[in-house]
């Protein structure tokens, strides 16, 4: 789709269907439209199909992007019906950290001004479902195991400046934090048994490591690899220290401050 210029009208959209398994190479099409105006001032966001692959889960916003509907479209015969609705005063985000299973979505939400995990089912049999609380913010979605009923994401929460791993269990509706010390967690990757997980963490003081953990009573951690070199293990290189200020009304912003080595 063209995007318009200052001054330009908004393009038409259409979302339409087309049994392609059906089709000669010599026949024309046949389309089925999904049921929307297209000259309503509209935006469509990136769409996806149902675990089964029976219905089509379109994302929907009027040009204010004030609201963000997700509808549920049959293909057969373009109907559609909603699943889901979101109004905010100001400005919405798309569905952007997702996780899409046969009955439906594991999303991650901000409309109560923190972030949070819910449950969507594809047919709208339910209301969306929290999985999460807490100050959460960046949160990703690393794994979810619906037969175990455990979910496993990453975010900032317990700091603004690190981001830990937390493990949900679903059926008990706990929380537990699974990452240790004052790292930030990156890349993490759970194993098929959800009973340990590899990740890459650091912070200011110490360059990337890469280890293999296994949560519990007794947490281990065993060190897979580092970026630490000759340089940095000598004490040649300036370190980074955290530090915190404090505005005048009273908000503390976290900062950083690396010295030269030679510095008193």
């Amino acid at each position: 789709t063209r995007y318009p210029k200052a001054g330009d009208t908004n393009p038409s959209v259409k979302v339409g269907f087309v049994e392609v398994g059906n089709v000669r190479s010599r026949d024309i099409p046949v389309v089925v439209w999904a049921d929307f105006d297209e000259k309503e001032d509209q935006y469509f966001g990136i769409p996806y199909w149902s675990g089964d692959s029976r219905l089509f889960i379109l994302p929907w916003m009027p040009r204010e992007q004030n609201q963000m509907c997700i509808y549920q479209v049959n293909p057969k015969d373009g109907s559609r019906s909603p699943i889901y609705d979101e109004t905010q005063p100001t400005w919405i985000d798309w569905v952007t950290e997702g996780h899409f299973t046969g009955e439906g979505m594991y999303m991650v939400r901000d409309f109560s001004l923190w972030e949070q995990i819910y449950y969507l089912p594809y047919d709208g049999s339910a209301p969306v479902k929290q999985l999460t609380c807490g100050e959460n913010w960046n949160i990703r979605i690393l794994k979810v195991d619906e037969k175990a009923g455990l979910l496993f994401y990453s975010a900032n929460c317990d700091s603004r400046v690190r981001r830990d791993v937390y493990k949900v269990d679903m059926k008990r509706g706990t929380t537990e934090k699974i990452s240790f010390g004052e790292y930030s967690f990156e890349t993490v990757l759970i194993s098929p048994d959800n009973k340990k997980y590899v990740a890459l963490h650091s912070n200011a003081q110490t360059p990337t490591i890469l280890s293999l953990v296994t949560p519990g009573k007794k947490m281990k951690v065993v060190e897979l690899d580092n970026a630490k070199d000759e340089r940095y293990e000598n004490g040649e290189l300036p370190i980074p220290k955290m530090v915190s200020i404090t505005t005048p009304d009273g908000y503390e912003l976290p900062g950083v401050i690396t010295l030269p080595l030679d510095m008193d």
